[in-house]
């Protein structure tokens, strides 16, 4: 390997060792620098440790340059190999500089968080101290967060902050996304149930119609429908020879817990009628999300 590396130098006249070496000593120091930062345990990330990510991203695009411009010179197994290695570092390279979205970091303004958090706007004569019994914070917290000052905000209200969900400022541990979970980053963004591409790459859905797909999804499923969970869903049989006096409520209760509580996204789920409609019994359900915002439809 090591003659790959040296002949690889002289031919592009990238030190590519050097590289390497670099990346290395990165992952096995710095790395754990940025986890402490973006998990709450240090308060600031040492300039050092942030110039050394910026240079190695732009050290791996000119390697990634340089592969195309003498692609037909690397032509055997050697040096395929070689390449894949520094691949393998590159992905790693990304890896780190997303840590805040792996790590789910509810870090804003460079004050960390545990909890989920929206946006809002304040509202006319409110002001911190009322949002914060509202949200069950201090006001000081919420003042930190947005880097507000007495001045930034006056009784004409319009300033939009960041604050705690009301009765949910402990944290929780999402596992559905891989974003930092502030305000509708929650919801996580999914692939569209009706896959289509735009400009070579698959579409995909924003946060809010992320959200609807899912509960739409969880809506309509069945027991039996996921090969790998059969179990979960509703079963089908509930609805077959049933009137709305005999209707086994608990258990259709029981089964739609069951399957919201799969996606992190819903945090409860409410019957909120059961009716008769031309002979078919009609269920209206409300579903719950992390940010108390209800999603509503039926189960015919």
């Amino acid at each position: 390997m090591n003659q790959i590396v040296e002949t690889f130098q002289e031919i592009t006249g990238f030190n590519l060792k050097s590289f390497i070496q670099r990346l290395s000593s990165f992952f096995l120091s710095d790395t754990l620098i940025i986890q402490n930062y973006y998990t709450g345990k240090i308060k600031s990330l040492p300039i050092r440790v942030i110039e050394n990510l910026k240079q190695l991203k732009k050290d791996y695009h000119y390697f990634e340059e340089i592969l195309a411009d003498y692609k037909n010179q690397f032509n055997t197994v050697e040096y395929w190999e070689l390449i894949e290695v520094v691949d393998y570092l590159g992905l790693k390279l990304t890896t780190v500089e997303n840590y805040w979205k792996f790590l789910k970091s509810s870090l804003q303004n460079g004050q960390y968080s545990l909890g989920l958090y929206s946006n809002t706007v304040i509202k006319e004569n409110q002001d911190l101290e009322t949002i914060a019994l509202e949200t069950n914070e201090k006001w000081e917290d919420i003042a930190l967060r947005n880097l507000l000052i007495e001045e930034d905000y006056t009784k004409e209200g319009g300033n939009k902050i960041s604050i705690a969900n009301a009765n949910n400022v402990f944290f929780v541990n999402i596992k559905s996304i891989i974003d930092s979970p502030i305000g509708e980053r929650i919801y996580g963004k999914d692939i569209s149930n009706k896959i289509s591409f735009n400009d070579n790459d698959i579409v995909t859905l924003e946060y809010k119609k992320t959200l609807k797909q899912t509960f739409n999804n969880l809506l309509g499923l069945r027991k039996g429908d996921i090969p790998e969970n059969p179990n979960l869903g509703i079963e089908e049989d509930l609805f077959v020879g049933n009137s709305v006096e005999g209707f086994l409520y608990p258990v259709l209760f029981r089964q739609l817990n069951e399957t919201f509580s799969s996606d992190d996204s819903f945090k409860s789920v409410l019957i909120k009628k059961i009716e008769l409609v031309e002979d078919s019994i009609r269920i209206q359900i409300d579903a719950i999300t992390r940010l108390d915002e209800i999603e509503t439809g039926t189960i015919n």
